[in-house]
């Protein structure tokens, strides 16, 4: 439970960089470089199929991508992926 309440915030916030990053391209963070921030696009690129539209509504639901990412499958986590198509 620990692990969760500390790892989810962390995701959460990096989520919303890369969400920054992908909407402002001309304003980006200058993190694109680092480990962490590749391992999370790759991650919601496949979760998202490689589907531009379902990895936006990803980065557009930061605590919903962290929480997949992180396994922590809850209902509304699940709901949500009902919605993506």
């Amino acid at each position: 439970m620990l692990n969760a309440i500390l790892s989810i915030p962390v995701v959460v916030e990096a989520i919303g960089i890369i969400s920054n990053d992908e909407k402002n391209p001309d304003e980006k963070s200058g993190l694109e470089g680092k480990s962490w921030y590749k391992t999370i696009v790759a991650n919601l690129k496949r979760y998202a199929e490689n589907n531009d539209n379902k990895y936006q509504k990803l980065l557009d639901k930061p605590f919903t991508a962290a929480e997949i990412l992180l396994g922590n499958n809850s209902a509304s986590a699940l709901s949500y992926l009902n919605e993506l198509d």
